[in-house]
């Protein structure tokens, strides 16, 4: 009897054991679907009508790179990659402080200040997910290394209001209250949740406005803009990227291929993007491409829920992808290679498993 249900225990371990690591790896293999997929449908529609998909494929190639190292580096030291953000913005903040916090809005630091305005935002989240890293250590040498991440945090933060970057500013208030709220696994489930919420319907609005914009007579959508900080030029870009992907559905006018610009001038060098991450990969490389775009943010709160014991380093995770969500909606934040390559470092550390830090 006692051979027999060994034996029975020794045929079916094989199949459990193959079922189980399916089932821990199936998050991280249809992201990577997600991610081969974007790149293939880009060459799809280059091939159709030109463009530069080869940007597109470096692009999803860098962001999925610093993914997956900064989860390999999490799980043996969950503060290394907030520790290198943190250290770069400040390195860069201490060069020229005055450069970095001016809002004029082309020249300093990444030439543009929205950028500049997120990166910033996303380096002050850092920091703060710096201090939550460190904070389970026993030794007094952990309390004062995440009391000096908070003091790099609180030096950054300004930096997104100095430049007028909204989103970076919704972002550094997010951060900050993640951190005090998201102590324990409900909570962080919950700002996880609400994060991949608030993105849908950031999306959701932004396209709404995109739709019913700058047809007819002025009506309830142009008076909705005068009531928000955007710009009737912004708005009219989201509309003609709209346009061109109900034109062109399938395959879009080609990825790189949106440029609305016909000078050199200052107002034209923002009329060259469609100032809409999510809009103008949709007017390039058609609804399935965009649809893939929003399918990988979506795909990345799901491998942060997935996480089996989220804290609130987990939960900071989803606030900056949140945050970079929020920015593409509204100018071309994606175009600046290094905000989704940071993001992406810092998921992957909220995605890596908890190590409790001993220093």
């Amino acid at each position: 009897m006692r051979t027999l249900a060994a034996d029975r225990t020794a045929s079916v371990a094989p199949e459990q054991e193959g079922a189980g690591v399916l089932r821990r790896n199936l998050p991280d293999l249809v992201g990577a679907g997600l991610a081969a997929a974007l790149v293939g449908w880009s060459f799809v529609a280059a091939a159709d009508d030109g463009g530069h998909p080869w940007r597109v494929a470096a692009l999803v190639a860098a962001v999925a790179g610093a993914f997956i190292v900064a989860r390999l580096v999490g799980t043996v030291a969950r503060w290394a990659v907030p520790l290198g953000v943190t250290a770069a913005g400040l390195w860069i903040y201490l060069g020229d402080p005055s450069a970095v916090r001016s809002d004029y809005p082309l020249g300093g630091f990444l030439l543009y200040s929205n950028a500049r305005g997120g990166f910033f935002a996303m380096a002050a989240g850092a920091g703060v997910m710096l201090a939550a890293a460190l904070w389970g250590g026993r030794r007094w040498l952990s309390v004062g290394a995440a009391v000096a991440a908070v003091g790099a945090a609180a030096l950054l933060a300004p930096i997104p209001f100095s430049t007028g970057t909204h989103a970076g500013m919704f972002a550094v208030v997010a951060f900050g209250a993640v951190a005090l709220v998201a102590a324990n696994r409900g909570w962080a489930r919950g700002v996880m949740a609400a994060s991949a919420v608030g993105l849908v319907l950031m999306l959701g609005f932004t396209t709404y406005l995109a739709a019913g914009y700058g047809d007819g007579p002025p009506g309830f959508v142009e008076r909705l803009v005068e009531r928000t900080p955007l710009e009737d030029d912004r708005i009219d870009l989201w509309h003609q990227a709209l346009d061109e992907m109900w034109d062109h559905p399938w395959t879009g006018i080609g990825p790189g291929n949106f440029d609305a610009g016909e000078g050199e001038t200052e107002p034209e060098f923002y009329r060259r993007n469609a100032r809409h991450g999510f809009l103008q990969l949709g007017a390039e490389t058609g609804i399935p491409g965009m649809l893939l775009l929003v399918s990988l943010f979506l795909w990345g709160f799901w491998r942060l829920w997935m996480v089996a014991d989220p804290d609130r380093v987990t939960a900071l995770g989803a606030v900056a992808l949140l945050g970079l969500g929020v920015q593409a909606c509204l100018d071309f934040i994606l175009h600046f290679p290094i905000l989704p390559i940071v993001v992406a470092a810092l998921v992957g550390t909220a995605v890596a498993r908890p190590r409790r830090v001993d220093a």
